[in-house]
C-alpha cells in the first residue's frame, strides 16, 4: 500500500519536472537572438532531454520493458555532454548562463526522481513474477496448491476465501476487505496441522505483511 502511494508521488513529481524543463527550454530558445551556433547546440541539448523524458514516458506506459536504473545513466551522461557544449558558448552571456544552469538543475532533479521511481518499482516488481508482488504470489499459489493436496475441504475453502479477499483489497484498496482477510488468516492459522502447510502459511503471512499491510 505504502509502496503504491510512493510510486504515485514519484510519477506526479516526474510530470511536474517535465513541465519545468519544457518551460526552461522555451525561455532559452527565446533569448538566443537567432544565433545559429547556439540554436544548433540547443537543438542537440533538447534532443538529449527528449530521449530521457521519452524513456520515462515509456516506463510509465509499460514498466515490464524497462531494464532498471542502468538504462537512465547513459542518457543523463549524453545530456551532460550537450549541456557542457552549449555552456561553453553562452558562459559570457549572463542571462543565458543563468537560464541554462536553472535548466540543468531541473533536468538532474527529474533524472533523480525517475531513478527513485524505477528503484521503487523494482522493489514492488516490474511484472507479476518479480519483486515483492512476485514473491507474494508465489507464496499464495504454493499455499493454495498444498491445501488442495491435503484433501481438507474446510482448509481449501478458507484458502480460497483468503485469495478472494486479498484480490478484493488489491482491486479496491478498501480496508474492509483487509480486515476480513486478517480474520480469515487467524482462522486459517488455527486450522493448519501439517508441518509443510504451517511453513507455507507462515511464508504467505510474511509476504502479506510486506506487500499488503499499510505501514
Amino acid at each position: 500500500m505504502k509502496l503504491k502511494q510512493s510510486l504515485i508521488f514519484f510519477k506526479s513529481a516526474a510530470l511536474a519536472g517535465i513541465l519545468v524543463i519544457t518551460v526552461g527550454c522555451v525561455l532559452i530558445y527565446e533569448q538566443m537572438a537567432k544565433n545559429a551556433t547556439m540554436t544548433r547546440k540547443m537543438d542537440m541539448l533538447q534532443n538529449s532531454i527528449n530521449q530521457l523524458v521519452d524513456q520515462e514516458a515509456a516506463f510509465i506506459t509499460d514498466r515490464t520493458l524497462h531494464g532498471g536504473v542502468a538504462e537512465i545513466k547513459p542518457l543523463v551522461g549524453a545530456y551532460s555532454l550537450q549541456q557542457q557544449s552549449l555552456l561553453s558558448e553562452i558562459e559570457s552571456i549572463p542571462y543565458l548562463f543563468e537560464r541554462l544552469q536553472a535548466l540543468d538543475k531541473s533536468v538532474h532533479e527529474f533524472a533523480m526522481v525517475y531513478e527513485q521511481m524505477v528503484s521503487l518499482q523494482a522493489l514492488v516488481g516490474f511484472d507479476q513474477q518479480s519483486g515483492r508482488y512476485g514473491r507474494f504470489r508465489d507464496a499464495a499459489h504454493a499455499l493454495q496448491r498444498e491445501s488442495k493436496n491435503s484433501n481438507d475441504l474446510r482448509l481449501t475453502t478458507l484458502i480460497l476465501e483468503l485469495r478472494r479477499r486479498e484480490k478484493d483489497f488489491l482491486l479496491r484498496f478498501d480496508s474492509v476487505y483487509l480486515q476480513m482477510h486478517e480474520k480469515l488468516i487467524e482462522e486459517t492459522s488455527t486450522s493448519v496441522n501439517l508441518d509443510n502447510l504451517k511453513r507455507l502459511c507462515n511464508l504467505y503471512l510474511l509476504h502479506i505483511n510486506k506487500t499488503l499491510i499499510p505501514t
